[in-house]
């Protein structure tokens, strides 16, 4: 069963001066004459409920001061003193600890309150209702603004009210906070419509991996040309390259030589066999001659032959250092290619520093972990 006020006791209360009344669980009837002291009673109650009412002449007659104490089924004593020199009310509780409160204002303390259960009160003196003697008929002599928030405390309209204007005070709230939230989420949108270069940057580091990746090929396939080269032998020893040049300018000093020999020869021979053939008139010495002319002018050719295939070879030396030549420049071609695609890797690297930073300084990505914030 719920708690409910077991015993009243009334010291110099109006006309009580000292009475213990006890209650029983349920409904309970105060049956007496007119003026016996039945609203009394009920005005005590609401006394210690509600601080109300709130005059002197509560307090018996010749009397300093008027204590009310309620004592509920469960152990709760709350007294409600008030005199001269005190207005105080003092809850002691079922496990005997006391709660003191003084100088009460016009309503009861919160604390004490609490242990009475948050009572509910109405505009007028809370859920007890009585009058005093003489006093106008209820309802019926009521004023015109009074008659109907009575009619809505009886009947429970007043918290049908109380129930509408909560309701349309978080219809409001929460509208004004829709429109809040929409606003916010158009300047979401804006905002993420001004990250759009992301999608750029995503695909230009996309593209900086794949060419990442082409350097690398390009740097391993540079190695191995390197130690290709590094492997192979293109001294060659200038001195013997200033002998071969010597070599030859005679060769072509004296190739010169004879080929003038032969020249004049060839002219001279001609004219001889011309004026031979022409007389008729050369003999056996004059063959012999000329075979002579003839076996000489072949051993020329021979040493002439000799010449060009060791010409053959010099040209082979100067090949050669042509081979070599080329394969400097191609060499120097090389590096420069890698010393630029290395500057392109660095401000790539650069690039890619600055845009990371730009988004941990936006909050776009977290610095620790990287996960994305926004």
């Amino acid at each position: 069963m719920k708690r409910y006020i077991k015993t009243i006791t009334l010291k110099n209360f109006q006309s009580y001066k000292n009475q213990v009344i006890h209650c029983k669980p349920g409904l309970n009837l105060l049956i007496g004459t007119s003026d016996s002291g039945k609203s009394a009673i009920l005005r005590a109650i609401s006394f210690v409920l509600y601080n109300y009412p709130k005059r002197d002449s509560l307090i018996h007659w010749g009397a300093k001061e008027t204590e009310v104490t309620l004592e509920f089924s469960d152990g709760l004593k709350v007294t409600r003193v008030k005199g001269e020199s005190k207005n105080d009310i003092i809850a002691i509780k079922p496990d005997g600890k006391e709660i003191k409160k003084t100088k009460i204002d016009s309503e009861i303390p919160d604390e004490i309150k609490e242990l009475l259960g948050n009572p509910p009160k109405d505009d007028f003196n809370g859920l007890i209702s009585y009058s005093d003697q003489f006093s106008k008929l209820f309802l019926i002599d009521l004023s015109p603004s009074d008659l109907p928030r009575s009619l809505s405390n009886l009947t429970g309209v007043s918290v049908l009210e109380d129930s509408a204007k909560y309701l349309m005070s978080s219809y409001k709230a929460i509208e004004k906070q829709t429109k809040n939230d929409e606003k916010e989420y158009k300047n979401l949108i804006e905002e993420i419509q001004s990250y759009s270069f992301v999608q750029d940057y995503e695909s230009k580091v996309n593209d900086l991996s794949d060419r990442f990746d082409s350097l690398n090929k390009l740097e391993n396939k540079i190695d191995e040309f390197t130690n290709l080269i590094d492997g192979i032998n293109l001294e060659v020893d200038k001195s013997y390259l200033k002998v071969l040049t010597d070599l030859i300018t005679k060769i072509e000093t004296a190739t010169k030589s004879v080929k003038d020999a032969l020249d004049l020869s060839s002219d001279l021979q001609s004219l001889q066999l011309f004026n031979l053939l022409n007389d008729q008139s050369f003999d056996e010495n004059c063959i012999l001659s000329l075979e002579s002319i003839i076996t000489k002018a072949e051993n020329q050719i021979v040493l002439i032959n000799n010449q060009k295939e060791n010409l053959k070879t010099v040209e082979s030396l100067n090949d050669c250092k042509i081979l070599h030549e080329k394969i400097k420049e191609h060499g120097q071609k090389l590096s420069d290619d890698y010393k630029k695609i290395a500057n392109e890797i660095t401000q790539s690297e650069k690039n890619l520093k600055e845009f990371k930073q730009f988004l941990i300084d936006e909050n776009i990505q977290c610095e620790v972990c990287g996960s994305v914030l926004k």
